[in-house]
């Protein structure tokens, strides 16, 4: 008789003063059903409740907590921990995962079952994969947005993502398998740039698939992260000037992007300095990712219901161990 393994995933997830969503991360992920699971948080300095309700939330799970020193000075992106945290996956975890993927501590995964449905996804070629990129919804509970995110069909190619489709790529629905991110690792070094605050996932995700093959990357139609953005993110905190830096420094060491794209970029930065955050003219002018990518409404409703399954059940399981 065959025996069939659950297939063995580690969610990493870079925490810093997140005490109003970090439980939110936490359940979405613990929740997931069909997969060996484990949990890798990197607590790079926390200052608020968030130590202590990760300390909670820990016991009996399979949560490992890490400590990232917050160096002062350092560039403010989740870098650092995500370095630690893959780091550990990779040699200290025990057994090898199968897939890695990050989740921020103010997302949350998208359902129960989309770890599992993404692979069901691929029809029986996860062996033959090193990356599996999903889809994503951002959203806002202050204004009630909700916007699907995803590639266009045309741009799902190794040489159209470096040319500037990974602007486009959802950083935060990708999959990774390990021996992928040791390839990241052999040719730079390290994963993701601590060097950088803005934009350090698109210099990743472009190292990523700069070390692919054709056949070992796969794109499904399953939504797998819900990203937030209300509230103080690092875009908001950053100086525009540090931004566009940035963006210079991605398009010198990723020669195969568009140049024309970093013109959208910098042209994107003035319009949201001038108060234009959406419209017509940022959709023309601006923002690279709807050079190859979509961005539809869709309705919060969904998202809405998530957040409220996931607090009611944290709030049990916390009653339950009080």
């Amino acid at each position: 008789m065959t025996i069939h393994r659950q297939p063995a995933i580690c969610v990493v997830i870079p925490a810093y003063n997140a005490a109003q969503t970090i439980s939110y991360a936490l359940e979405s992920a613990l929740l997931q059903r069909g997969i060996d699971l484990q949990i890798v948080v990197v607590d790079h300095g926390s200052s608020d409740g968030t130590p202590q309700i990760l300390a909670r939330v820990a016991k009996g799970n399979p949560i490992t907590i890490l400590h990232a020193a917050r160096l002062r000075g350092a560039c403010p992106s989740a870098s650092s921990p995500l370095n630690v945290g893959f780091e550990f996956a990779l040699h200290q975890l025990g057994a090898m995962p199968d897939w890695i993927i990050r989740l921020d501590a103010d997302d949350i995964l998208a359902s129960d079952t989309c770890l599992l449905n993404a692979l069901e996804g691929v029809n029986g070629k996860a062996d033959a994969l090193q990356l599996i990129s999903g889809k994503l919804v951002f959203f806002d509970t202050v204004s009630g947005l909700a916007q699907h995110f995803g590639l266009r069909e045309q741009a799902c190619q190794i040489e159209v993502l470096l040319s500037g489709g990974a602007y486009s790529l959802p950083h935060h629905s990708l999959l990774m398998s390990p021996g992928l991110l040791q390839r990241a690792y052999q040719k730079r070094g390290y994963y993701y740039d601590h060097r950088i605050s803005y934009g350090e996932d698109l210099d990743f995700t472009l190292t990523l698939i700069s070390v692919l093959a054709p056949p070992e990357i796969c794109f499904v139609n399953v939504d797998i992260t819900f990203k937030r953005l209300e509230g103080t993110t690092l875009t908001t905190s950053l100086r525009r000037l540090d931004i566009g830096l940035d963006h210079l420094r991605i398009f010198a060491r990723h020669r195969c992007l568009r140049r024309s794209l970093l013109v959208r970029s910098l042209v994107d930065l003035a319009l949201q300095q001038i108060g234009i955050q959406q419209g017509w003219l940022r959709d023309a002018l601006g923002f690279p990712g709807k050079v190859f990518g979509t961005i539809e409404p869709t309705s919060f409703e969904s998202v809405a219901q998530r957040l409220r399954y996931l607090q009611e059940h944290h709030r049990l399981t916390m009653a339950g161990e009080a």
